[in-house]
């Protein structure tokens, strides 16, 4: 399986994880300020970053780090994380975790992936199938509909550019499925050699049961790029 074909395959798996409502969008066109690339080229538009973004992690070790927070009016909180470890040789290992009451119904589980092999593990459940290859993940499609609900402006700073930007409406913005009417969305990125480093959403919705409104923010992290291939966990066992 090709390295494009996984990178797809994992960000549908965050997408679908996230309860996406559709592919449709506030704004019909997203422009922000251009950004120069290493490669000499300027971006002008979100989809043109995460394209360079998703270049510049190709074949390269990484850690992306996902965390969705959902803040409720008494001040419970509700947490998933996804972390995603990406190895330089197509191996990958997989990782959720929900606290609280996260408004979707999610298992945490693992996933350890090689050339031959994937190895998953739901609660005390572990499953071994063959599979060909896998994908470096630089959740291209997660971070184009992340921030397609923006118009952002850029500023360089000492090391890349921070882009930032706000939307009234931000229904496009991938959320749990009982989360509606996105709204009063900010979002705050920082960029370095092309790489997405950092990227903030916050914003408010409403719960589709109660019609009470929750705090929601999104943060995506990558680290580690060029440093990090993953370690078999021994849960994996030998697969």
């Amino acid at each position: 399986m090709g390295r494009r074909h996984i990178v797809t395959a994992l960000a549908v798996l965050l997408l679908l994880g996230s309860g996406c409502q559709g592919l449709t969008s506030d704004r019909t066109t997203v422009t922000p300020a251009s950004v120069p690339s290493t490669n000499g080229s300027t971006t002008t538009d979100v989809t043109q970053l995460v394209e360079h973004h998703r270049q510049a992690l190709r074949n390269e070790s990484h850690t992306t780090t996902v965390t969705l927070t959902v803040t409720y009016p008494n001040g419970s909180v509700a947490r998933r994380t996804d972390t995603f470890v990406i190895g330089s040789d197509d191996t990958y290992l997989y990782e959720r975790e929900t606290v609280g009451p996260y408004p979707a119904t999610l298992d945490n589980r693992s996933v350890w992936q090689n050339d031959t092999h994937e190895v998953r593990r739901e609660g005390d459940t572990v499953t071994v199938q063959r599979g060909s290859g896998v994908d470096g993940t630089s959740l291209s499609q997660y971070l184009e509909r992340l921030l397609g609900a923006f118009d952002l402006t850029a500023e360089p700073t000492r090391t890349g550019y921070r882009l930032t930007g706000s939307a009234e409406r931000a229904q496009r913005v991938p959320l749990p499925a009982l989360l509606v009417d996105h709204r009063n969305a900010t979002a705050d990125v920082l960029l370095r050699e092309d790489v997405l480093r950092s990227v903030a959403v916050v914003l408010q919705a409403d719960r589709y049961e109660t019609d009470e409104t929750v705090g929601v923010e999104i943060s995506v992290t990558v680290d580690d790029v060029g440093a990090t291939d993953p370690t078999r966990p021994t849960w994996a066992g030998e697969a």
